[in-house]
């Protein structure tokens, strides 16, 4: 119904009935009725109009932002097959291994390195008595050292310090599903910063050095036992103990807590991100960004994936569900690693 009929029903309505407030007469009750049933049909029809104008606009996703926050890049590696483990030590220096294995065939693997954040991937020589069987693993340590391994027909572990130009097999005594050698060497630790943890029976103390180091100051309070330190891209310092998670902001006046803290898991699943920022772990909600105390969800697939840790440069690895892995900052465009 157009508005100029509503509009007419309404005028004849109100000419035939204007000043009076008796009932309608018994006579004209069916001209009445239809009148008014337009009149309901119409209103209901502009209503449920600005229902669906509002659902729309509810549903509405928000402007796209400037950058993507998830960008592709390819793992371009000449000859590569099968399935991909990518490894990085920061930011820009990584490791990736292909490994494509058929039974009755064994596996042919291909290894690759890269200085770009992975725009361009160069290739690296495996060891030569590398079993063709069995999965392989990669666990990587810096920008020249790495371990690769395989589990059949026996577990065995070889290292190489230079980037994999020389290999040496490490010693089967050191080698138990995954070696403690491997698990020690691998630590690796935040770089050199202003701060100390000294862990004891029941509290953790911190200190701090104005001084590079000469000298060291312990701060108060002392907090909870089991305490690690992270420090972000941006260099500020952050204590981080679990069960129960409790989050600590470093200054040189002393540790400040974070309060009611939406977090109950271990401090592997939180890292800093630089400008008070965290990337946590909370459960329920996923992974996400913990600012000023509001919590952000990161994007699908993100909002699922298992946060694997900080890098010594503050750059935050996430892999996905499928094993893919994702790194970022919190601020720029996370980049997912994905195959050719």
């Amino acid at each position: 119904m157009s508005e100029q009929t509503v509009e007419d029903e309404f005028a004849r309505f109100a000419q035939d009935w204007a000043g009076t407030f008796r009932p309608v007469p018994v006579e004209a009750m069916g001209t009445w009725r239809r009148a008014r049933r337009r009149g309901l049909l119409w209103l209901g029809g502009l209503g449920a109009a600005i229902v669906a104008a509002l659902a729309v606009n509810a549903l509405q996703p928000a402007a796209a932002p400037e950058h993507p926050p998830i960008a592709d890049r390819v793992v371009r590696l000449e000859g590569a097959r099968g399935t991909m483990a990518v490894r990085f030590v920061d930011r820009d220096h990584g490791w990736v291994l292909f490994d494509d294995c058929n039974l009755g065939t064994g596996c042919t693997r291909t290894m690759g390195r890269t200085t770009d954040a992975g725009l361009t991937w160069t290739p690296v020589a495996l060891p030569p008595d590398l079993p063709t069987v069995g999965h392989a693993g990669l666990l990587v340590q810096g920008q020249n050292s790495f371990l690769i391994g395989t589990s059949d027909p026996y577990i065995a572990w070889w290292s190489t310090e230079d980037g994999g130009r020389t290999y040496r097999q490490l010693p089967p005594e050191t080698v138990a599903g995954v070696p403690d050698v491997a698990v020690e060497r691998l630590g690796g630790g935040p770089p050199r910063t202003p701060w100390r943890l000294t862990p004891g029976n029941l509290e953790t103390t911190v200190a701090y050095s104005p001084d590079g180091g000469a000298t060291w100051r312990d701060l108060q309070p002392r907090i909870g036992p089991g305490a690690v330190l992270r420090i972000g891209p941006d260099g500020e310092a952050w204590a981080i103990a679990g069960q129960p998670t409790r989050v600590w902001r470093l200054t040189p006046d002393g540790p400040a807590a974070l309060e009611d803290l939406p977090i109950t898991v271990d401090a592997g699943t939180i890292s800093p991100i630089g400008d008070g920022g965290l990337i946590v772990l909370v459960p329920g909600k996923g992974i996400g960004v913990l600012r000023a105390g509001a919590f952000t969800p990161l994007p699908a697939p993100l909002t699922d994936a298992m946060l694997v840790g900080p890098l010594d440069d503050g750059t935050v690895v996430l892999m996905t569900g499928d094993g893919t892995v994702v790194a970022g900052n919190g601020r720029e465009p996370w980049v997912r690693y994905v195959r050719p």
